[in-house]
């Protein structure tokens, strides 16, 4: 406001520079009344001049000039950069566990996209993405995570680097979006945070101790495997202590333990995993225990070749295995028998069980088949194929080498396929026994056995007569319709009230009939 001239004072504004009328910058307005420039500049300008005049009442003037200078709106400034603590943080980061970093702004901003920030881990750059929180609305601090994985490790704590935070495709602006925020992290940055590591991956066993306890068989050879560590840094080797048994081995790539242990007893142990960068895992102690396994105790060849011990054609040739131990058997049908007939390999079946309690295994004679001095049987000659012959009672598997009693070229059983062997009755045997020393009681069974000279077919249901006493009783016989490798056929009778038989029961000469069968 001017002061002093003749009568009232008139104003006026001009510019800028020589312009008599007025143009201020975009977004700004002039009230004459209250003598104010006022409003909000919509973009920078240049400095301007202008030109404030007072005129009185004679015409006399007083010119004041001035300029306006728009400048720059200020961008949003990062004045702090945080890394997240809490009750439970340890100050090490395990796999799955967030890094939480904050970034704090002079004012408020608003986020559009997602920006993330750079975590280096261990010399491993980690993406860190700004929560979804970020986009709600215009906030002063900026959260970004990132979930630490199984392969992460920083053992002198993570750091944060000054050109850390990016864009990604997004935007920080203030919160009238008119300016973009300045994303140097300057100062603020963050160089192997002591109280930030990230922990290294361990390895680990999943299995409780027992789960190593082994049982392994004396003088047997053995491949076992024990439980697996998962997890660590790189491959990983294992160990044991003290060290196994004489004759037995750790592999260093996986637990596996081969060899044949020499001596039975039980020892304890400890097993370790250690992986790449020398973190460990141990399971133990377990318990390895050697037992005596079961082994062959008897190899009999129990058939019997009809004439002069050689085998002709179509002849049943029988071998029995006996084991020292109580046996469990699993597919026993799959093990088979090699015999050296003639320096030829010929497969014996597995066939159940023979009545000496061995496990049975035969060969029926071809036509080629010739031994001059006797079939032999090796000592490797037990085939398992799949089946499992283990110790009732440890679950350790036999021994399947028949050691000392291998047969080499038995003399009383040679081979010649080119002789027709004639299909009669061997033997009869009576091959059951009563439940008492008094004889045979009501609804017991009374079992024979017929052998033939080679196996047959049987068709329907031959009978057997059975002498008892004054009486003569039918022994039936229904088991083997319609199979070709019957070698003997077992009938039975079941004792009735009115049966009585002093002096025991006979089987006459005759006593085989066909009964409509054919054999």
């Amino acid at each position: 406001q001017a002061s002093g001239g003749d009568g009232t004072l008139t104003y006026a504004l001009t510019g800028p520079g020589a312009v008599t009328t007025l143009s201020l910058p975009q977004g700004l307005v002039w009230d004459a009344a209250t003598r104010t420039i006022s409003g909000a500049p919509g973009a920078a300008a240049a400095a301007a001049s202008y030109a404030w005049t007072a005129t009185d009442g004679d015409g006399d003037t007083a010119r004041l000039a001035f300029g306006v200078t728009v400048a720059a709106a200020d961008a949003p400034r990062l004045t702090g950069l945080e890394l997240a603590t809490g009750a439970s943080f340890d100050g090490d980061y395990a796999a799955g566990e967030q890094i939480r970093a904050f970034i704090q702004f002079d004012r408020q901003v608003t986020v559009t996209g997602t920006p993330q920030l750079a975590i280096d881990v261990g010399g491993n750059v980690r993406q860190a993405p700004c929560l979804p929180a970020c986009r709600a609305g215009a906030t002063d601090t900026l959260e970004f995570r990132y979930a630490v994985t199984a392969s992460d490790f920083d053992g002198d704590g993570i750091s944060i680097r000054a050109g850390a935070l990016a864009l990604n495709g997004g935007a920080i602006a203030g919160a009238d979006a008119a300016v973009t925020a300045s994303l140097a992290i300057g100062p603020y940055a963050i160089v192997n945070a002591a109280g930030h590591t990230v922990r290294d991956a361990r390895p680990a066993f999943s299995h409780a101790a027992a789960a190593a306890n082994r049982t392994l068989a004396k003088d047997a050879a053995t491949a076992t495997t024990l439980p697996l560590a998962a997890g660590g840094d790189g491959a990983l080797t294992y160990s044991i202590a003290p060290a196994l048994p004489a004759g037995l081995t750790l592999a260093s790539a996986s637990p596996k333990i081969t060899g044949t242990p020499g001596a039975a007893g039980a020892t304890t142990h400890t097993l370790t995993a250690t992986d790449a960068d020398g973190d460990r895992a141990t399971l133990g102690p377990f318990t390895l225990t050697v037992v005596d396994a079961p082994v062959i105790d008897d190899v009999t060849i129990a058939s019997v070749p009809y004439a002069d011990s050689t085998y002709g054609l179509k002849e049943l040739i029988q071998v029995t295995l006996s084991f020292d131990k109580r046996l469990r058997i699993h597919n026993r049908r799959n093990s088979t028998l090699s015999l050296d007939v003639g320096g030829r390999t010929r497969t014996a079946r597995q066939n159940g069980f023979h009545r000496n309690g061995g496990l049975l295994y035969e060969y029926v004679v071809q036509a080629a088949d010739r031994d001059a001095d006797g079939i032999g049987i090796g000592e490797d000659a037990l085939s398992l194929n799949g089946a499992a012959i283990t110790d009732s009672t440890t679950g350790v598997a036999a021994v399947t080498r028949l050691g000392t009693h291998a047969v080499a070229n038995a003399a009383a059983h040679k081979v010649d396929g080119s002789v027709a062997t004639p299909l009669v009755v061997e033997s009869v045997d009576v091959v059951s026994s009563p439940a008492s020393s008094d004889g045979y009681d009501v609804g017991e069974a009374i079992e024979a056995e017929v052998i033939f000279s080679r196996p047959v077919r049987v068709t329907g249901s031959p009978r057997l007569a059975l002498a008892i006493g004054a009486n003569t009783r039918q022994a039936t016989t229904s088991q083997y319709p319609g199979r070709s490798d019957i070698e003997g056929l077992r009938f039975s009778y079941t004792v009735t009230a009115n049966d009585r038989d002093a002096d025991g029961i006979s089987i006459g000469a005759s006593a085989l009939t066909l009964n409509g069968a054919t054999i």
